[in-house]
């Protein structure tokens, strides 16, 4: 019998689903930010997609939740995510159909923005910031890029529905700790736009 569904959802459903359940759970940015990992790697495995989790984009969260986790829980993240394959797979199908039907509620992407999400997770990143940090300085350079470039503000909902380690930052840091980790981007800005213009 087949382990799958017939046709296979799309890498970015499949993420959301089970990086959504890890934020259910309650779980800290590390360990939601592996859970998107596994996913992908687990997708390319028994999909067989043509997508390779090493050709990914540089991941500053991943890597400061590989450096917080030490790599310990990947084994049993991905034998709970193979285990529950044909649901998870069913659920992001549906989430597949619900997107190909409903409006986006949120502006379309703003070019860049990505790039200024992962150099400000990198700045944190190598100044040896939590997971959690470093998650939460990408979604403040990413929220002053989109300002800088379209004159409005990001909403939290806006910036929180593609990246669910910052979400989950967002619950686990202190509110002292969010005021100085936005501060500090804020003020590196400079750093922040050479780093981001270099990877562009």
């Amino acid at each position: 019998m087949s382990t799958t569904p017939t046709a296979a959802p799309s890498t970015t459903a499949l993420v959301a689903v089970v990086q959504d359940l890890a934020l259910q759970a309650g779980a800290p940015p590390a360990v939601v930010s592996s859970y998107g990992y596994m996913t992908l790697s687990t997708a390319s495995y028994l999909d067989d997609r043509d997508t390779c989790v090493e050709d990914t984009d540089p991941d500053p969260v991943l890597e400061a939740a590989d450096r917080e986790l030490r790599f310990a829980p990947r084994a049993e993240m991905g034998d709970w995510i193979a285990q529950n394959w044909q649901w998870l797979s069913s659920a992001a199908l549906a989430l597949d159909a619900l997107s190909g039907i409903a409006p986006d509620p949120f502006p379309a992407p703003v070019p860049g923005a990505l790039a200024y999400r992962n150099a400000g997770g990198y700045i944190a990143f190598y100044a040896g910031e939590s997971c959690a940090a470093v998650a939460w300085a990408g979604a403040v350079a990413e929220a002053r890029w989109i300002r800088l470039m379209t004159g409005r503000e990001a909403s939290w909902e806006e910036l929180a529905a593609t990246n669910a380690p910052a979400k989950a930052a967002y619950r686990h840091l202190p509110a002292e700790e969010l005021v100085r980790v936005r501060d500090w981007i804020l003020a590196s800005w400079e750093q922040v736009d050479d780093m981001a213009s270099a990877a562009a």
